[in-house]
């Protein structure tokens, strides 16, 4: 029983032993293993407690020590990561500003070709609202038609593989809904510890400045008005096409009839009207395939290579009937034309052409009087067709100043001049409008351009040889005696005579066809007439009159 009782203290008293042991020395490491796995797991704000002043306490102490160390150590990391960080993105920040507040396009791409970075002018150019629509896609396939064989190949992506700079002019691009832009771009490559990386391009919408270019280029070769070809365009043409394989070769001179004279009457905007018209039929007739230039004001050239004469004479025919037939305002459109043909090396076209120029001079010359005429008649026809009591006017007019003439026993010729000035002497009023043209009563308005219809007359008369000396007549025919008429405020003799003889026809037809008020009686017309001498009227002339017309009376 003793050993059984000695037994029993031997095993109380070794697991009093173990206990002490684990609580005083296994615990105590386990806690420092403990922290040992938080400490890697990265929890570095434990502290193991010191309870004792053994190894163990040292141990725990230095343990707390690293933890703390080592928390402190990355805290300061953190901190300078952060602060690395947030510098990095502030540069990033400042490099896109930069980036974005360039006119110019820019974008880059990797070594396949890969967008990784663009600006707001790229997007903006290139019609896509956001970057994302770019970053990360192959920017070539968004750029070019890819079933473009020209562009099957990224150029930008092979150049900057050999590490060349690009710089391209003209190159089209592709918009976000489809529409082409042209470009002017350069490509650079971007290298990273000597190794090409990618590459940045740069690029800016030059379509307008294209369109300018064209323009300006178009403009240098055309005519603006009637679209031809000019003389620059002419003078190249010739060059061009001057050769033997173009024989027999002919050339057609043109030359429009009275545009200056359309120019001083009716304005320039008419006279442009009567240009292009004219610049269409020539080139009506003369062939798609035929070259039409406009070489001066009123002088058009027909280049017919490949063209005998006689095929060119018919051109020329048929141009001169289909102008022929066509009015402007009140003019009868006419040409002057003149042809001739190349058929050997040994001539020279501009021998041909200066041939054609000097025929077409030679029909203006033998055709002017003809042609005056032609549109002096044109003219008063229009006047009358818009105003017939216009025509009955004139023909009243002139045939009381003819009468005036005779007694005054003037020649022949002066008597037939009177009577042409007397029927001519409203041909101003061609350029008044119907509503001015059919009163007999204006406005201030009306009357002021009303009275500028003798300014007109003589412009008209005075661009012609037959009638440069009535011209002055007709300017003068509404002075007055007394000083107070118009255009100049002429008085008395200072008055040519043909006036002062159709200021006498003109009153007494405007007294006895008033439409203003009631008809009067020749009589009563006579008698006005005489009140009117010494005041508006010649008093000599008024008493000639007044004795010729008492007889018929």
């Amino acid at each position: 029983s003793i050993f059984s009782l000695l037994t029993v203290m031997v095993i109380a008293i070794s697991f009093l032993l173990l206990h002490i042991i684990s609580d005083k020395l296994v615990r105590p490491l386990n806690n420092l293993v403990k922290a040992a796995e938080e400490i890697s797991a990265g929890k570095l704000d434990i502290n193991i407690p010191i309870t004792r002043n053994d190894e163990i306490g040292t141990l725990s102490y230095a343990f707390n020590e690293m933890a703390s160390r080592t928390s402190s150590l990355f805290e300061n990391l953190e901190n300078k990561v952060e602060e690395r960080t947030n510098s990095l993105n502030e540069a990033k920040e400042k490099l896109q500003i930069i980036l974005d507040s360039t006119a110019e396009a820019i974008y880059g791409v990797d070594l396949d070709g890969i967008c990784t970075f663009c600006n707001k002018s790229c997007l903006k150019i290139l019609g896509y609202t956001n970057e994302d629509q770019l970053l990360g896609k192959r920017i070539h396939n968004m750029l070019f038609n890819p079933d473009d064989e020209k562009h099957s190949n990224c150029r930008v992506v092979d150049e900057m593989k050999k590490g060349l700079v690009i710089h391209e002019e003209d190159e089209e691009y592709l918009k976000a809904d489809g529409t082409k832009i042209f470009v002017e771009y350069h490509s650079y490559p971007q290298y990273k510890d000597s190794e090409v990386i990618g590459a940045v391009v740069t690029f800016l919408d030059v379509t307008e400045k294209r369109k300018s270019t064209e323009k300006i280029r178009y403009l240098s070769y055309h005519d603006v008005l009637t679209g031809l070809p000019n003389r620059r365009s002419y003078e190249e043409f010739i060059k061009k096409t001057d050769k033997h394989k173009n024989i027999p070769y002919s050339v057609i001179f043109a030359d429009i009839n009275g545009l200056k004279m359309t120019n001083d009457i009716f304005g320039h905007s008419i006279g442009d009207d009567l240009i292009i018209k004219a610049s269409e039929i020539i080139k009506k007739c003369a062939g798609k395939n035929n070259f039409v230039a406009r070489i001066g004001g009123d002088e058009f050239i027909v280049l017919l290579p490949k063209t005998d004469y006689e095929k060119a004479s018919e051109i020329t025919a048929k141009i001169k009937d289909m102008i022929s037939e066509t009015k402007i305002v009140a003019i009868m459109c006419s040409i002057s034309l003149g042809c001739d043909t190349k058929y050997d090396d040994k001539t020279n076209l501009e021998q041909v052409v200066n041939s054609a120029e000097n025929k077409m001079y030679r029909q203006k010359v033998m055709n002017r009087k003809t042609v005056n005429s032609n549109i002096i008649n044109t003219i008063v026809s229009t006047l009358h067709e818009r105003s017939p009591r216009e025509l009955t006017h004139s023909n009243n007019v002139s045939s009381l100043a003819a009468k005036i003439a005779k007694a005054m026993n003037l020649s022949e010729t002066e008597v037939r001049k009177i009577e042409m000035a007397g029927y001519l002497h409203d041909i101003g009023k061609i350029v008044l409008n119907n509503d001015i043209l059919k009163k007999d009563i204006y406005s201030d308005e009306e009357r002021e351009e009303f009275h500028l219809h003798p300014v007109h007359g003589y412009r008209i008369l005075n661009l012609f040889d037959d009638t440069l000396d009535i011209a002055e007549g007709v300017y003068s025919h509404h002075e007055k005696w007394n000083g107070k008429g118009y255009p100049k405020g002429l008085k008395g003799s200072e008055i040519p005579l043909i006036a002062r003889i159709i200021a006498v026809a003109e009153a007494y037809d405007a007294l006895i066809n008033s439409k203003t008020v009631e008809p009067i009686s020749k009589k009563q017309a006579l008698d006005n007439i005489k009140s009117m001498a010494g005041v508006m009227l010649d008093p000599n002339i008024v008493n000639l009159f007044v004795d010729i017309m008492s007889d018929n009376v």
